[in-house]
């Protein structure tokens, strides 16, 4: 059966049985989608969610390779304790159930840093003493830096639950800090190794190096990994997206999976009204909300939407880089203090990051480094040079894994490897930002609401990481619900 639509001065026919209304659809079903639909529907709103791929979070989902699962994102996060935001999130959500969290025994983990090695403890305290131990002469400039990162987390309502929730929170990111952290530490004589450290650390959590990211950005990360680091096992993420699945059932949110929306409408005063996806499907909607790199936008717009000045913003936006991620099972149990090691050598501006996880039947390593010519496109290669080039990426990888911890050299049995260009798949941005666009003190960051009225931006590129995502989500509910009531069933839920 058709149904006539009149679409500007245009008249279309569109199956019937796509006409339905939403309030809200979200474009991407990632974790700061799935947050967003959820609270959304949650509070009463009529939801739908599109996702391109076969499963929702696809970033997110383990998957088994050679009997051993493994997953393409999440393997660390901030404000692991209990009490603190990652708990307040899932269980005002409903998904916490069944889902182990793990906090870090020994902390952020060892740095080594040229050549130095760094043991990075959990909780201020005993990184205060870590950090004066390693830098004995520049004691006061530790205690000033680590007492502003508390001062700046105490000012975020997500931290300190005695606040009241604020609007528009990315502005105050933006306005609080007008100096990277690279800047602040060196107006108070930090000597370089110790700016070094600190920005290696940071760099592999947020996407952005010392002299880009604000100070206010980095204690928001960095203060996290301070008081609490911890990770989701491998079956705790699995137990979390079916917990997202079972609770989007609940409220009534339509999932349309294998969904790759082609275009974002908007009627004739600049309004959002629906999507259009690749099968040349329309469905309506009061709001659209999208999840994926602002960057995107343009193609997903007609032309004459977007103004020039905005379109030069997302031209200007520089992306994150993307990883290549080694995946290596351990044939044996490893008696190795941390089972976090960040490795940076900046006479190569070389950064890797390992991890040791524990699997069903076995221990899995995973190495991450990311791709810094963050400009550099793959699209011009052919198959036979992207597979070269991963050749000697992975030889890198398995060359500074084999340095760092040599006794392993016969233990370990690669099961996976991805490139940027396997992340893009999912991303769909230029190298498969990890992050999405950079956080910069020389730009202006992207905000929920973009110059099209009822379209919004979540995700990564609003803030970075998997607590990022989820935060964004909440700061844009908090924007379109009554944020004193919403806020309060967040915080005021108990802890299951």
């Amino acid at each position: 059966m058709k149904f006539c639509w009149f679409w500007g001065n245009k008249l279309l026919f569109v199956d019937q049985s796509y006409l339905e209304k939403f309030d809200y659809i979200v474009v991407g079903a990632g974790i700061s989608g799935l947050t967003t639909a959820l609270i959304l529907a949650k509070e009463g709103k009529k939801v739908a969610i599109f996702e391109r791929n076969s499963d929702i979070a696809p970033l997110l989902r383990p998957y088994k390779r050679k009997g051993v699962s493994i997953s393409p994102g999440l393997h660390v996060c901030g404000w692991m304790g209990k009490g603190e935001i990652v708990e307040k999130f899932l269980n005002y959500l409903n998904v916490s159930d069944g889902v182990e969290k793990v906090l870090s025994e020994n902390g952020y983990g060892t740095v080594i840093v040229n050549n130095k090695i760094y043991n990075i403890p959990r909780g201020y305290e005993a990184i205060k003493e870590a950090l004066c131990f390693y830098f004995p002469d520049y004691r006061q400039t530790i205690i000033n830096y680590l007492d502003l990162i508390k001062e700046c987390v105490d000012q975020i309502f997500y931290f300190n639950h005695s606040l009241p929730p604020l609007k528009n929170l990315h502005t105050s990111f933006i306005d609080a800090s007008n100096s990277s952290f690279r800047v602040y530490l060196q107006k108070h004589n930090a000597p370089e190794e110790l700016i070094e450290l600190l920005d290696a650390m940071s760099y592999l959590l947020v996407g952005s190096r010392g002299n880009e990211l604000p100070f206010l950005m980095h204690s928001f990360v960095i203060g996290g990994f301070f008081q609490s680091p911890g990770f989701f096992p491998f079956n705790g993420i699995t137990r979390m997206l079916d917990n997202f699945k079972r609770e989007l059932s609940k409220y009534g949110v339509k999932i349309f999976l294998n969904k790759e929306i082609k275009k974002v409408l908007v009627d004739e005063k600049k309004q959002a009204i629906g999507v259009e996806t690749v099968d040349g499907k329309k469905y309506s909607s009061s709001n659209v909300i999208v999840t994926f790199n602002p960057k995107l936008l343009v193609s997903m717009l007609d032309k004459g939407v977007l103004r020039p000045i905005f379109i030069k913003r997302l031209e200007d936006a520089q992306n994150t880089f993307g990883f290549y991620v080694a995946y290596y099972k351990v044939k044996r149990e490893l008696k190795i203090t941390s089972k976090s090691i960040v490795f940076y050598d900046g006479h190569r501006d070389l950064l890797i990051g390992l991890i040791l996880n524990e699997n069903s039947n076995c221990y899995v390593l995973s190495a991450f480094m990311p791709e810094n010519e963050t400009n550099f496109s793959y699209e011009k290669f052919s198959e036979e040079q992207k597979k070269e080039l991963a050749m000697k990426k992975l030889q890198l990888i398995e060359d500074t894994i084999y340095n760092i911890l040599p006794e392993i050299k016969n233990d370990l049995e690669l099961i996976s490897f991805l490139k940027p260009w396997s992340f893009e798949k999912y991303t769909k941005t230029v190298n498969g930002s990890a992050y999405g666009t950079k956080q910069s003190v020389d730009y202006i960051g992207f905000q929920h609401k973009i110059p099209v009225k009822n379209l919004y931006l979540v995700g990564q590129s609003i803030y970075p990481g998997f607590l990022g995502a989820m935060i964004s989500a909440f700061s844009l509910c908090l924007e379109i619900l009554e944020s004193n009531s919403f806020w309060a069933k967040v915080v005021e839920n108990e802890t299951k």
